[in-house]
Formats: structure tokens, sequence, C-alpha cells
């Protein structure tokens, strides 16, 4: 199955997984499943990390810890 990720299930994916629901997070963790994010979660992302009301984590972290295939 492919999931696509909102933002904020990105940001909690990456940062707090804790924060994820025990549904949502069971489904991430399965492997035949597909991980995706879509550019305009990115953009909104990056917004918000610009104008300083968003702390992101490393990019090694999100990179180790997401799993993701953007889409284009």
């Amino acid at each position: 199955m492919t999931l696509l990720l909102d933002t904020c299930a990105f940001i909690w994916l990456t940062s707090a997984p804790a924060l994820l629901g025990a549904k949502a997070a069971k489904a991430l963790d399965e492997p035949a499943n597909d991980r995706v994010l879509s550019l305009a979660s990115v953009w909104e992302v990056t917004l918000k990390h610009r104008t300083g009301k968003l702390p992101l984590p490393s990019q090694r972290k999100i990179a180790n810890s997401s799993g993701l295939d953007f889409l284009s």
C-alpha cells in the first residue's frame, strides 16, 4: 500500500514518532508499505522553517528516520 503522509505526520515521523497514533505507526512500520510525501508538504515545511515557526531536525536525521520517497 502507498501511504501519502500529510505534513503533520511527516514532522511527527521524523522528530517525535510517539505523537503518531497506534494505527498510523503500525502502517508506517509495515515494510510492504511505501511512504511518500508530496512536494506541497515539502513547500509547507520550508515556509514554516524559514519564518522561524518550525525548528527542524538535521537533514541526516530526516533521511535516516523517514524512509520516504518524494513525489514530483
